[in-house]
């Protein structure tokens, strides 16, 4: 399909209440303990799952933590809107960022430090699909590839999964902490 037929991503947006919209962050709120609980819970998931080598349930729990933070980013761009971004699969979630970054933040857009970490959150969800749903699979493509280096690629998708909660997490704090002391000054 050429890009002008492409369908606009614009066009799956929805009503900030509709049932698949991430609830907004506020201070305080039920939606934040709530959400400060799910993220320790799946934290302590994370370091036992490493500690015990838990390949799929660490790349599971990376992409949660990862599409977490890429929607809460896409919900911050878009807080004047009318409409929202429905909560998606890691994927839909970064073509999402990437049109409210493109119409909302075109100066980071341009940003070095943005444009890595998107190629490595787009690397990442690749690997995870590769991983969650391919590590059984036998393709044309893939007919000599052994069980210990399924294993291996598992294994290197996790410290990728690791390392990017982390960094990602880090970028998007110190986006919105950065805008919001801006709109203080």
């Amino acid at each position: 399909m050429s890009k002008k037929n492409k369908p606009d991503l614009r066009d799956r947006k929805v009503s900030p209440d509709a049932k698949r919209v991430r609830l907004r962050g506020e201070k305080g709120s039920d939606q934040n303990t709530l959400r400060n609980t799910l993220y320790a819970y799946l934290k302590q998931r994370l370091t036992d799952a490493n500690e015990q080598a838990m390949y799929f349930e660490i790349i599971a729990i990376c992409d949660q933590l990862i599409t977490d933070r890429i929607e809460a980013y896409t919900q911050y761009l878009l807080f004047d809107d009318d409409s929202e971004f429905p909560t998606e699969s890691i994927g839909t979630a970064l073509q999402f960022m990437g049109t409210a970054v493109k119409d909302k933040a075109p100066e980071v857009r341009r940003n070095d430090e943005y444009k890595m970490l998107f190629k490595r959150l787009e690397g990442f969800s690749a690997m995870r699909n590769e991983v969650l749903h391919g590590f059984i699979l036998v393709k044309n493509v893939a007919t000599d590839i052994s069980l210990a280096e399924r294993i291996e690629w598992a294994e290197h998708s996790c410290e990728v999964g690791n390392k990017l909660v982390s960094d990602w997490s880090f970028w998007v704090r110190k986006q919105i902490d950065q805008k919001k002391l801006e709109n203080v000054l």
